[in-house]
């Protein structure tokens, strides 16, 4: 059994964990040159070896941490610790194969070189002589100052610190529940009063939520049972070949008095200690007080990192970042967690389409209490309304963080493992690695979002915004304000569909913008989206869709081969060069192809249809439209109790009567088709009555 306590202060005891001091090893039978070697150490003991021949190597078996990094140094004569007079060092894996080796990185001829493991578990550290040199030497290895090693906290080497460095350095190891037939693990919580027993409920749910597990509640022999029998904040646990038997988790009432609401410092102690009960370490070698500095492995160590750390943000001085207590499991502890038991699976909390903030889709769990307490019931007794920090680990769906009724400014990343500035606090909201959210809504500050490789729909909302899309087909909407939207890569949208006023946008001239967009710089922007009101949008020469939605737009689309979309109101759109398709939409709209082989479709309304030069399809809908025809190879696809308005330059704009005019038709194929000679034709498919034509023909 172990017991691990808490540094949260005040309610902090002396551990019952047994820590183990450095050694000093010394070599009586000759240490073997392979891993057969009967000596083992510990990082920061010392072996004491002799090469009492030539060639002689005495290599030491070491539990090493990965992503830990380590000086290894063999001393001699030049140190005055032996009478080697040049050692040379080397580093094993398990089965022996060299990964590092050193003659002279030490004082003299003497041997250093510093070493960041792989993997955790047993390596070989090697003491020997330059050529056929023999004498005495000092072997140490001990793990790097916090300035020699610098910033080695990557997120994995942290979480494999959480799961196995922890154990090993407290000299135990690493254990988890078995959980490969059933991922259910059974908890009692009757030893606790009532506020106790919620705050474990929540806490159980925030790891449910992460983890491929599932914990039931017995008032019986349990896996976990929780008490509050003595003051603190303490774990225990029973394993026996990697796997734990059972735990005890003691967390006194005293820590009640820190809050009995999500966001307190109890709810934090509690996720603590139900991470040590599930397997997890610290996030450094310490247990019981810390000082960061000097007990901390990482430089990164803090709770924005992970729940179980001992520091809080203001703590570890090498981070800038708002002191708030966590509500998550952080990035950190999801990804240990998750490495011991898997993900949460298909029906867990976060699978599917979910949105988190306002409006969110959590319902009773932790989480939607809450945001239900923030975004709306105030309830003081759910939530502490003090700074938070989470990370957000989402199993899959469409997903959307809604934090539209913050009024400061927000700094957000949505990119994996990036870390985010809300809630007028600073970088206290992480993404997990794997997890892709699709959208995000600022609220009226200032807003700054930077999207990632989804197809992301970014809003700013009031305030000067700046809206970065990233790769993937994005759709940004800066709402009021002189906004920057820059689309990244992909085809990106700038949408202006909430818009309670007309807009003008120009892709190639953002000086002309007005309305909402007045002030808006767009950056690789493809497509604008329009509102209710009017819209006068035009394209940048490239491939653009502009959309109207409702009122009277105008939508010109420049060269490049566009999409204009009128929607609803009576809408004027020009394709103006390339391959374009138009659609009126709703309402009497007139569109007109400009140069290139366009597609033209009036759909509802009494549409005007004008193909300009090129070969065009026109379709007219529904109701009584008028196509016009001036040049090219053009087909109506629909033409039947509309009008038709033909160009007299066609035949050099000498006068002619509709009749005169007929002339140029004929039936061809159950088609009436009307040759002008020059490749000049206009094709009324499946029409055959010439005649009544006459009375629909106007001469321009």
């Amino acid at each position: 059994m172990c017991g691990i306590c808490s540094s949260f202060r005040p309610y902090s005891e002396d551990c019952d964990y047994q820590q183990f001091a450095a050694t000093t090893i010394t070599e009586g039978v000759d240490a073997a040159a392979g891993t057969s070697t009967i000596y083992s150490m510990s990082p920061g003991d010392t072996f004491l070896g002799n090469l009492g021949s030539a060639g002689d190597s005495d290599w030491v078996a070491i539990q090493l941490v990965a992503g830990q990094t380590y000086n290894l140094d063999v001393k001699g004569s030049p140190s005055g610790v032996g009478t080697l007079a040049d050692p040379i060092t080397s580093i094993h894996d398990s089965a022996g194969n060299q990964l590092a080796t050193n003659d002279d990185g030490g004082a003299g001829y003497e041997s250093h070189l510093s070493f960041t493991a792989t993997y955790s578990g047993t390596y070989y550290v090697v003491g020997r002589g330059l050529s056929t040199s023999t004498g005495t030497y000092q072997l140490t290895m001990a793990e790097a100052s916090l300035a020699e090693r610098g910033s080695s906290g990557t997120i994995d080497t942290m979480a494999a610190y959480l799961t196995d460095g922890y154990w090993y350095d407290t000299g135990s190891s690493p254990h988890q529940f078995r959980t490969i037939s059933s991922n259910q693990i059974t908890v009692n919580l009757t030893g606790l009063t009532a506020d106790g027993q919620k705050l474990a409920r929540w806490a159980f749910e925030a790891w449910e939520s992460v983890a491929n597990l599932e914990f039931v509640e017995t008032t019986g022999s349990a896996d976990i049972t929780l008490d509050d029998n003595s003051d603190g904040a303490t774990a225990n646990a029973t394993w026996s070949g990697g796997y734990t038997k059972s735990a005890t988790v003691n967390i006194g009432t005293g820590w009640l008095s820190h809050g009995t609401q999500i966001g307190s410092y109890s709810f934090q102690t509690y996720m603590h200690e139900i991470g040590h009960a599930l397997g997890l370490g610290h996030l450094g070698d310490y247990n019981g007080e810390a000082v960061y500095g000097s007990d901390n492995t990482f430089i990164e160590d803090s709770w924005q990192m992970s729940v179980m750390s001992y520091f809080d943000q203001y703590e570890n001085t090498e981070i800038s970042a708002s002191k708030a207590h966590t509500v998550t499991p952080m990035i950190v502890d999801v990804l240990a967690i998750q490495e011991l038991y898997g993900a949460a699976g298909a029906g867990s909390l976060t699978d599917g389409d979910t949105v988190y903030g306002v409006g969110h889709t959590l319902g009773d769990s932790w989480l939607g209490q809450m945001y239900s307490a923030i975004n709306g019931t105030g309830d003081t007794s759910v939530f502490d309304f003090e700074a938070i920090t989470f990370t957000f680990w989402d199993r899959g769906g469409y997903d959307v963080i809604d934090f539209s009724n913050e009024t400061a400014a927000q700094a957000v990343d949505l990119r994996a493992e990036a870390i985010s500035s809300v809630g007028g606090k600073s970088n206290n909201m992480l993404i997990a690695r794997g997890t892709v959210i699709e959208g995000f809504r600022a609220g009226s500050g200032n807003d700054t979002v930077q999207g990632n490789s989804a197809d992301n729909v970014l809003k700013g909302n009031a305030g000067i915004d700046s809206l970065f899309g990233d790769a993937g087909d994005d759709t940004l909407q800066g709402g009021t304000g002189a906004d920057t939207l820059d689309g990244g890569t992909g085809t990106d949208a700038a949408d202006y569909s909430n818009a309670t006023v007309s807009n003008r946008v120009d892709l190639l001239n953002n000086a002309r913008n007005s309305g909402d967009a007045l002030g808006d710089v767009l950056i690789s922007i493809e497509n604008l989206f329009g509102g209710t009101y009017r819209d006068v949008f035009f394209g940048d020469g490239q491939v653009n869709e502009l959309r109207g939605s409702g009122g009277r737009d105008l939508l010109n689309g420049r060269n490049g081969s566009d999409r204009l979309l009128g929607e609803g109101g009576s809408d004027k759109l020009v394709g103006g060069g390339g391959r374009d398709i138009l659609r009126g939409g709703n309402g009497s709209d007139r569109l007109f192809g400009g140069s290139g082989n366009d597609k033209l479709y009036g759909d509802a309304g009494n549409d005007i249809l004008d193909g300009g030069s090129g070969n065009d399809i026109l379709t007219g809908g529904s109701k009584v439209d008028t196509f016009i025809y001036n040049a090219g190879a053009d087909i109506i696809t629909d033409f039947d109790g509309d009008l038709l308005q033909i160009d007299a330059a066609l035949w050099g704009g000498a006068s002619r009567t509709a009749a005169e005019v007929l002339g140029f038709a004929g039936v061809i194929g159950g088609d009436t088709v009307f040759d002008f000679g020059g490749g000049d034709s206009l094709t009324l498919r499946g029409f055959t009555d010439v005649a009544s034509l006459e009375s629909v023909l106007t001469i321009i």
